[in-house]
């Protein structure tokens, strides 16, 4: 059965709309793909925290162990990040430390009630509000404790020591949730 020339011409102008279409769906994916990879993994709580932890880390604090979550999965909706650290201090000098570092990045921390000795807590939930637009309104979320003594804290796979003439120092750093 032969083809006519119509037809031929319905064809050829047919295929250069489906290799287009079949082009611009390729790359509608692979730019899906690439803003899903790289925007997951973007933690706005971590890069909240970054100054206190630059702060701690040239007064000689030695970063131990971090957990997080960007907030964008299904288990979570706010970015959260937690750091702990070594110090050489006791507990009075930590303190004095990590109140200035709080200070000196616009926080002002104030004491919370602890149910162990050898725990002090500090937070600050009002003093600053989440700088990010793509999360609800509302106060970045800081919470800091100190040990020095124990065995309350842990920290993954890593080993902190703390005593009283080796303070720990744990920050905590929650945003709002997503919109």
């Amino acid at each position: 059965m032969k083809t006519s020339q119509s037809e031929q011409k319905s064809k050829s102008k047919k295929t250069p709309l489906l290799i287009g279409g079949v082009l611009l769906a390729a790359i509608v994916i692979v730019a899906g793909v690439y803003v899903l990879l790289t925007n997951t993994n973007r933690n706005y709580a971590k890069e909240t925290v970054a100054p206190l932890e630059a702060s701690l880390v040239k007064a000689g604090s030695v970063e131990k162990c971090t957990t997080g979550d960007s907030g964008r999965g299904p288990d979570n909706k706010a970015p959260n990040y937690t750091i702990v650290f070594e110090t050489s201090l006791d507990r009075t000098k930590a303190s004095e430390l990590v109140n200035q570092a709080a200070v000196d990045n616009g926080y002002k921390l104030s004491q919370a009630n602890s149910a162990y000795d050898d725990i002090v807590s500090y937070y600050d939930h009002t003093t600053k509000q989440s700088p990010y637009s793509a999360l609800k309104s509302g106060p970045v979320l800081l919470g800091v404790s100190l040990y020095d003594g124990g065995s309350h804290l842990s920290c993954a796979n890593s080993t902190v020591t703390y005593d009283k003439s080796h303070t720990a120092v744990k920050l905590d750093l929650s945003l709002p949730e997503f919109k």
